[in-house]
């Protein structure tokens, strides 16, 4: 459950960034990368031979820090949208074994289950 809503909720907030600035091609263009890496997570997820959990990172990543590259090697800059997106990335990935065993997780799903039992 912690997978899905931390997906959905940064995919939307991109997404909705994305959309809010589509004016600036620049900003509009990284927020897209940003949003669809965030939806990644499924596929890199199931390549079950990246043995650790850095390198699936990194490929679950790779879109964000190709166009980190493009952007330093471009115009040497780091644009802060592909950062933010990095951190995200690395929030996702490290965050939930954290909150999980948590009591406020707890109880958080088993609000969101109790209409279903």
């Amino acid at each position: 459950l912690l997978d899905v809503t931390f997906a959905m909720t940064l995919f939307s907030l991109f997404f909705g960034a994305a959309i809010a600035f589509r004016r600036k091609p620049q900003l509009h263009r990284r927020l897209m990368v940003v949003a669809a890496t965030m939806l990644l997570v499924a596929a890199a997820g199931r390549m079950t031979f990246l043995p650790t959990i850095p390198l699936f990172l990194v490929v679950w990543a790779s879109p964000i820090l190709l166009a980190v590259t493009r952007d330093y090697r471009k115009e040497r800059l780091l644009h802060p949208v592909c950062l933010l997106g990095l951190a995200a990335i690395l929030t996702r990935g490290y965050a939930p074994p954290l909150i999980v065993h948590t009591n406020a997780w707890t109880a958080v799903v088993h609000w969101a289950i109790r209409p279903f039992s």
